[in-house]
C-alpha cells in the first residue's frame, strides 16, 4: 500500500513541476511577442520619419525653400515634416521630421529626425543626421 501512495505523490509532484514549467514558457512567449511588436512599431516610426525627410528633399529640389507636409500610413501611422532654408549661409536647409505609430494598448512609438542639408546646384548633400 505504501508504494501506491508514494507513486501518487511522485506523479502529483511531476504534474506540479510540469505545470510551473509550462506557465513560465507561456509567460516568456507573451513577453517575446510584445517585445517584437514594440520593435516593429519603432522601426515603422523611423521609416515614416525618413519618408518625411525624402518628401522635404524632393520639395527642396523643386525650389520650395520652406514648408511643411504630413502623410498617413493606413490608420495607425503618420509623419510630419518641416523644412526651412537657413539665412547664413543660404545653401543650408534644416529638415525636421516626426514619425508616429499607434501601437499596443494605444501607446505611440515615435521617432524624430533632424537633418541639415546642403544644396549646391542640383546636388544635395546631407551635412548631419540626428535621430531621437
Amino acid at each position: 500500500m505504501k508504494q501506491k501512495g508514494t507513486a501518487l505523490i511522485i506523479v502529483l509532484g511531476l504534474v506540479v513541476i510540469t505545470s510551473i514549467f509550462m506557465a513560465s514558457l507561456l509567460s516568456l512567449s507573451g513577453i517575446q511577442v510584445r517585445t517584437a511588436k514594440l520593435f516593429t512599431e519603432r522601426l515603422e516610426s523611423r521609416y515614416l520619419a525618413q519618408a518625411g525627410i525624402e518628401t522635404a528633399i524632393s520639395r527642396i529640389a523643386g525650389g520650395n525653400t520652406s514648408g511643411s507636409h504630413s502623410g498617413m500610413l493606413g490608420e495607425h501611422g503618420e509623419y510630419q515634416v518641416e523644412w526651412i532654408q537657413e539665412d547664413n549661409p543660404g545653401d543650408i536647409f534644416t529638415i525636421q521630421a516626426k514619425g508616429t505609430v499607434k501601437g499596443i494598448n494605444g501607446e505611440k512609438a515615435r521617432r524624430d529626425i533632424e537633418v541639415k542639408l546642403r544644396k549646391r546646384g542640383a546636388d544635395m548633400l546631407i551635412a548631419s543626421w540626428r535621430e531621437k
